[in-house]
């Protein structure tokens, strides 16, 4: 009777760590059996496939984020170059013995016109070289800036201004025609002239503009680098 009665106490006085033990060693048959099963192991390959997607959804994010950098700035270089084409073109119709007779009374309007597409194709390429974040076009644009300021005193002798926010050129049409035709063909026509000069810094930021897509590397299929081609180069320009 003792037995029995001690042995029922000391049963009620552990009965609660007996029953954290059995619920340890319940939990811990339970995640035996879940390994045994396998099933541990599918949670872990689906966790850890789940991490691999994420990888690989963030570097193909970060790859097409460069291929878009990489077009955009291939696209801005290549629109620049054609601007500055036209721009050097524009100059060549003022610039040179074949245009000397264009510096008359009259042939003032047709002057004022070709004055005006130089002054418009100069002023975007100052537009199209602005921040583009390659160091080479922009010292080339801030070169012709520069140049276009020391000809500042002249330039308003014949209704040419300078925007003192923008540096781009404005032709007052009526100060223009009645300037000195002399004046005007000394800044335009020689070919060491205001637009002679200003032809071949535009010609400089063309260049820039060339070797700017030259330069950019894309990556292949391999993961390596490849420079592009010249014939590709060439394509894009056309």
């Amino acid at each position: 009777m003792a037995y029995q009665y001690f042995s029922g106490l000391f049963n009620n006085m552990n009965k609660n760590n007996d029953s954290l033990g059995l619920q340890n060693i319940y939990q811990n048959l339970g995640d035996y059996r879940t390994i045994q099963s396998g099933s541990y192991r599918k949670l872990l390959n689906a966790y850890y496939k789940k991490e691999d997607t994420t990888e690989q959804t963030t570097n193909k994010k970060a790859e097409v984020s460069k291929k878009t950098t990489k077009t955009t700035d291939t696209k801005a270089y290549t629109d620049l170059k054609k601007v500055t084409d036209q721009a050097v073109k524009s100059a060549e119709d003022l610039v040179g013995s074949k245009n000397a007779d264009l510096y008359t009374e009259e042939k003032q309007e047709e002057c004022l016109k070709k004055v005006k597409d130089f002054a418009n194709s100069y002023n975007q390429v100052l537009t199209n070289a602005k921040d583009t974040g390659n160091q080479s076009i922009e010292n080339a644009r801030n070169t012709m800036v520069s140049q276009t300021k020391s000809y500042e005193n002249e330039l308003k002798e014949i209704g040419i201004t300078i925007d003192e926010k923008t540096n781009k050129l404005q032709v007052d049409e009526e100060a223009f025609l009645k300037s000195d035709s002399e004046k005007i063909k000394k800044l335009c026509n020689a070919g060491n002239s205001f637009v002679g000069a200003t032809m071949r810094l535009e010609s400089n930021v063309g260049s820039a503009a060339t070797n700017a897509v030259v330069g950019l590397k894309t990556y292949g299929a391999s993961g390596a680098y490849n420079v592009v081609s010249n014939s590709e180069l060439f394509d894009r320009l056309l």
